[in-house]
């Protein structure tokens, strides 16, 4: 059997309800049930560590891993919090445990590598972290979601969208904002920050809440080109690339990598470096979107990256 224990977020649902109908895995939304359980999160997050674990409120959960086996296998998927994990580790006996890291390592994750030995493994999508922290690189993860019909999509589209949390890129998208609507093209960006004031980003609208996934969905596919701004020194393709290739948009991007990857071209994918220059915008956009195959999709397919999960199982010691 295989246990897949992840946040309860809108975007994990819909990529893991990919396995839904599959009789050999079982996933493990790790709830927070009630105000207190909620409270306690929201202060381990200000503080960067964790003094309560929540987990100990979600009685179902660990009524599920008293059922794992020394066989089965246990995926932390990006749900990586030190005590959490130790916490459910206690109370299971498997063998085969996985870390999946959703996003480059920080201080707030790497504590879990204390867990590592012989029978538990550690994989990433950036080729930086897999070399730094010697984990096993995959590919990033989507699956194909359910797509509007084109004629429903013609109200309020857009040339260039993002949405996504602050991270320091504020400025940054402030100053694309303004440049390629002066240059004729629309845009509609989002910034997630409940600190950020409404009114201090000028044409950018600024929420304070995630949106539901279904939500992005709908405004991504109004786009043309989705925009990616990534993290300082990041290699790995974000979950935007990986969407861009799905949903047959445009990347826009300032992850140079990119162009060592398989999905770039010319026609799909603009990098770009310190700035953008009006011309490369207009050849970008002049040109029509070549789409990927079926190979590219299945290798960034979550069902692809189970299966190289799986194929580096290695049995832990006998209970």
């Amino acid at each position: 059997m295989i246990y897949i224990v992840h946040d309860d977020f809108t975007f994990t649902r819909f990529l893991l309800s990919a396995f839904a109908d599959r009789k050999d895995i079982e996933l493990v939304p790790m709830k927070l049930q009630g105000y207190w359980a909620r409270r306690i999160f929201s202060i381990n997050r200000k503080l960067g560590f964790t003094v309560f674990s929540p987990i100990l409120l979600n009685k179902h959960a660990f009524s599920i891993f008293k059922k794992v086996k020394p066989s089965d296998t246990l995926i932390f998927f990006d749900y990586l919090t030190y005590t959490n994990v130790k916490s459910i580790l206690k109370r299971t006996e498997c063998g085969n445990i996985h870390f999946w890291f959703w996003n480059t390592v920080d201080k707030y994750t790497s504590p879990v590598f204390r867990f590592r030995n012989s029978y538990t493994h550690f994989h990433t999508f950036d080729d930086a972290d897999a070399s730094k922290y010697d984990m096993i690189l995959h590919r990033q993860i989507y699956r194909m979601p359910e797509l509007k019909d084109e004629s429903s999509l013609q109200h309020d589209k857009v040339d260039f969208f993002f949405i996504g949390k602050n991270k320091g890129r504020q400025d940054l998208l402030m100053k694309m904002n303004d440049m390629v609507r002066a240059w004729g093209y629309t845009t509609r960006f989002i910034i997630l920050d409940k600190h950020l004031k409404i009114d201090s980003c000028d044409g950018i609208e600024v929420i304070s809440k995630e949106v539901d996934y279904r939500e992005v969905l709908d405004m991504s596919e109004r786009a043309r080109v989705l925009v990616d701004i990534t993290k300082k020194n990041q290699v790995g393709l974000t979950l935007r690339c990986v969407e861009g290739v799905y949903l047959n948009k445009k990347i826009l991007s300032n992850n140079k990598s990119l162009i060592y990857s398989d999905i770039y071209s010319k026609e799909n994918v603009l990098v770009f470096d310190d700035t953008l220059k009006k011309e490369d915008v207009d050849e970008f956009m002049s040109c029509d979107f070549r789409p990927y195959d079926s190979e590219v999709l299945y290798k960034y397919s979550v069902e692809s990256w189970l299966k190289n999960i799986l194929a580096v199982n290695t049995p832990g010691p006998e209970k």
